[in-house]
């Protein structure tokens, strides 16, 4: 690979993991009908004992389907991501149905952040969170968005923040008294 062009692919199974965990929001659900279920049992007369087994049966099949989803797709989305950094800009391809690419020139790049919750910490994973102005009018930009990039391992997301740091330099001010 040339030294001008940088890939990052996210690594690991704990990145993987991390985003399936992130994508498990999901899953509560078919819990929250489970632990329904579970409670409406107690108050359930013995003649509806058997619905109330079907119900539960029903409660498990969608909670065994519904974490093989988050898993399958957690794992298509992993497969799917990728950064690339050349001279002038960070490109992110990403997406699972639809495939999104995002190049950003290193000159609208206000801010690189690393988020680490505590979850985060323990793993060792980070997400970068990059600040981006937005069109030129004038002298002044007109707005500002967030791009983050989720689930980095940690010492990729800070080679990452510290290359885009140092290309997003454009020029250097120095003051010196009168």
């Amino acid at each position: 690979m040339p030294d001008e062009i940088q890939q990052y692919k996210k690594m690991g199974g704990k990145t993987l993991f991390i985003l399936i965990c992130k994508r498990c929001g999901i899953i509560f659900l078919p819990i929250a009908l489970l632990a329904l279920v579970i409670a409406a049992s107690f108050f359930v007369p013995a003649d509806y004992a058997g619905y109330l087994n079907l119900a539960m049966v029903i409660v498990w099949i969608v909670l065994i389907i519904t974490a093989f989803l988050v898993l399958f797709i957690g794992w298509l989305e992993y497969l799917r991501y990728q950064i690339t950094i050349d001279q002038e800009s960070i490109k992110i391809n990403k997406g699972i149905i639809r495939e999104e690419q995002i190049g950003i020139p290193f000159r609208r790049i206000k801010e690189a952040a690393i988020d680490r919750g505590i979850i985060d910490q323990m793993i060792g994973i980070s997400d970068l969170v990059l600040t981006v102005l937005g069109e030129e009018e004038g002298s002044n930009f007109s707005q500002e968005s967030k791009i983050i990039l989720p689930a980095l391992d940690k010492n990729i997301a800070l080679t990452i923040q510290d290359v885009i740091l140092k290309r997003a330099e454009v020029e250097k001010m120095s003051i010196e008294p009168k």
